[in-house]
């Protein structure tokens, strides 16, 4: 009987193990906001860019897609190993840090990396276009149009 229940186990959580690796293929495939504009650039909406500021500006931005691209997956993938420890009733806390710490390391690069973008896409703006690129970084747009708490829960 017990090795009935090890089997089913087993399956169940390579089951769920494979479904999250296909949501968060698919999240990364569509990136952060879904088939909307390209995520990160909704800054350059209302800066009114020459032809050449927004091809420079383009170029920059798919050099940074591609520089990230391996850090974006392995963070996507860490984060389901992650929630497929806390689902797991026998890991121990260790393991559960140690995966932790390896995607806020993640993050941390990728944060990086995106303010090192925003510094280089700083050079291809004008003085005025750079108030009005400063007011929309900085702060998150959610999928469904609305700034501020994303996702969060927020106190009442």
């Amino acid at each position: 009987m017990r090795t009935w229940m090890k089997k089913k186990r087993i399956y169940v959580m390579g089951s769920i193990l494979g479904l999250a690796l296909l949501f968060a293929s698919q999240a990364v495939a569509w990136g952060p906001h879904g088939m909307g504009m390209n995520p990160g650039m909704g800054w350059m909406s209302n800066l009114n860019l020459t032809q050449e500021q927004t091809t420079k500006l383009n170029t920059l931005r798919q050099k940074f897609m591609k520089d990230t691209l391996a850090a974006r997956s392995k963070l996507a993938s860490v984060r389901v190993e992650l929630q497929t420890l806390f689902a797991q009733a026998d890991v121990d806390d260790d393991k559960l840090k140690a995966k932790h710490g390896e995607m806020l390391k993640l993050q941390r690069e990728l944060h990086e990396k995106r303010f090192e973008f925003r510094l280089a896409a700083r050079k291809f703006l004008t003085p005025e276009q750079l108030t009005k690129a400063s007011l929309g970084w900085g702060k998150r747009m959610c999928r469904h149009g609305r700034k501020g708490h994303c996702g969060r829960m927020r106190s009442q």
